[in-house]
């Protein structure tokens, strides 16, 4: 995550050069950071699909839901929890 913000911090740096030899450099970058923005996008479409045929099926074989209310809202709860380590 953090590669992330340091690469657009130094993507709107260089794109602040005012050279008209620059230009073509921030050209091809701008490309290029969409062209992956594309692949990130498609990859994370693809894994979310997973995870709904992967749910179907585990529903189906139960007959329970996965997901329900309750079930969101107490993992919502425990994600705000702080970890707790245990003694051994």
């Amino acid at each position: 995550m953090m590669r992330r913000f340091f690469l657009l911090g130094r993507n709107q740096r260089i794109a602040t050069i005012p050279s008209p030899k620059a230009e073509p450099f921030k050209l091809w970058l701008a490309q290029v950071a969409s062209e992956r923005l594309e692949q990130n996008v498609e990859v994370a479409r693809h894994g979310g699909n997973v995870a709904k045929v992967v749910r179907l099926e585990l529903e189906a074989r139960t007959g329970k839901n996965v997901v329900t209310s309750v079930s969101a809202k107490k993992t919502l709860k425990a994600l705000d929890q702080p970890v707790r380590k245990k003694k051994n």
